[in-house]
């Protein structure tokens, strides 16, 4: 005997339409069966079934069972860092059915292979972290979706299924880090009030205020240091605000530049800056070609062998040759992984290389640190902005995969149930 066909999923999206079908699934419980052939009878026979008036009926018997319905399946928001644990919300279904059928269970749904993130107490609905969530690197627990089962006791047990998000927010719990543990610069005798002389630079994987970074600048040694040199608490620029005297050659300025977060509590963190007079002559490299804007990389990009940017330098005469390196800081957007490698080339140029494959749902943005330096021993740094661009490289998850119902004889066209998937690129579902 030919199978035959009973369920289609209609799929429709830009224009595009997807027809599929599946199998049936067959009943062969005997309770069934027999409530199939019940159902079956005559419309006399069953008047002939049903109690006279005046007797009241067996509502259990009569009762058909219906699927429960959630009531209360909201989003919700929880802190980072929370115990295990730690309530979250409560979900709510209900079901109309009386005795067993209008019972109703929960239990969260996941896959075999997904870690165990939450609990539900099957009897309330109350919903507990099973783990501690870190919203920062390297975890980026920020977006989660949790989905719920309720199910009654009757027979056959009918269920229900919502899914609903959960916001982890993020806590002041990280200080600012420096992209270098100390700064060492050098700065010619004669050089001009208000001349830009190094940048500080640090970063905070905190979000919001918790990671708007203020800096400033103290003396280390000597509180006089702090006349000639003064920081901007944006830009982390440093520059020069007083001309330094002829007998200050070969003097170092010690300072302390300070990061601080815009958190309640805030966080600080320190960097030593030691900047050295040097005479006039011993003048630093100069950068001639730097990009002047932020450059594109698609995340799929793979050509380890071809140049993404190519930088030049040049020194002063008496010391014309520079020497290049690249800077690695202390979080993954900074080169801390070694993402990017540095290949330095004849007549002060140098080309910088992909050393390692690029994920847009770890690291989006780059900025790579670029020193040159010449026989002096003295350097001047530039910075090279990178953005990695979305690749469609993720597979739709499935969040709710639910049971449904038809009665018989039902038309065609009559709605089934629903299906929902999100694509974690873009945390939205469809």
């Amino acid at each position: 005997m030919a199978s035959r066909y009973y369920f289609c999923v209609n799929v429709r999206t830009k224009g595009w339409s997807i027809n599929e079908i599946f199998k049936p699934y067959r009943l062969s419980d005997p309770q069934l069966q027999k409530q199939k052939m019940v159902n079956s009878e005559s419309p006399e026979a069953r008047a002939a079934s049903m109690p006279s008036r005046g007797v009241t009926p067996n509502p259990t018997a009569a009762a058909i069972n219906t699927r429960p319905t959630f009531i209360k399946c909201n989003e919700t928001s929880i802190p980072e860092g929370e115990n295990a644990g730690t309530f979250v919300t409560k979900v709510e279904a209900y079901d109309p059915d009386q005795g067993p059928a209008g019972k109703v269970r929960y239990e969260i749904i996941r896959s075999q292979s997904a870690e165990k993130q939450f609990n539900v107490n099957s009897y309330t609905g109350e919903i507990t972290t099973a783990k501690v969530f870190d919203r920062d690197e390297p975890k980026r627990e920020k977006l989660l979706y949790v989905t719920v089962k309720a199910v009654d006791e009757g027979f056959p047990a009918l269920d229900v299924l919502c899914t609903f998000s959960v916001t982890i927010t993020d806590k002041n719990d990280n200080a600012p880090i420096f992209d270098k543990n100390d700064y060492r610069e050098t700065i010619p005798q004669d050089s001009k009030v208000n001349q830009t002389v190094m940048r500080v630079a640090a970063t905070d994987i905190d979000e919001g205020e918790n990671a708007r970074i203020t800096y400033s600048l103290r003396a280390n040694r000597d509180e006089s240091d702090l006349d000639y040199f003064q920081i901007d608490p944006q830009s982390g620029f440093i520059k020069l605000v007083k001309a330094i005297e002829a007998e200050k050659v070969d003097y170092q300025f010690e300072l302390v530049a300070a990061a601080r977060d815009g958190g309640t509590p805030s966080n600080e963190t320190t960097a030593q800056v030691n900047i050295k007079v040097v005479s006039s002559n011993r003048r630093a490299p100069e950068f001639t070609e730097v990009p002047d804007h932020i450059i594109d990389i698609e995340e799929s990009f793979n050509d380890f062998g071809r140049p993404i940017v190519t930088l030049r330098a040049v020194s002063n005469i008496e010391k014309p040759v520079v020497y290049f390196s690249l800077v690695n800081g202390q979080t993954e957007d900074t080169n801390k992984e070694e993402t990017f490698r540095l290949v330095e080339r004849a007549n002060g140029t140098m080309d910088i290389f992909l050393a390692r494959k690029l994920d847009y749902e770890t690291v989006s943005n780059y900025q790579l640190n670029i020193r040159v330096q010449n026989d002096f021993d003295v350097s001047a740094e530039t910075i090279v902005r990178l953005r990695v661009l979305d690749s469609n490289d993720e597979i739709p998850s499935f969040i709710d995969i639910e049971s449904g119902s038809v009665l018989e004889n039902s038309a065609v066209q009559t709605f089934v149930l629903r299906i929902r998937a999100i694509d974690k690129r873009w945390n939205i579902s469809e």
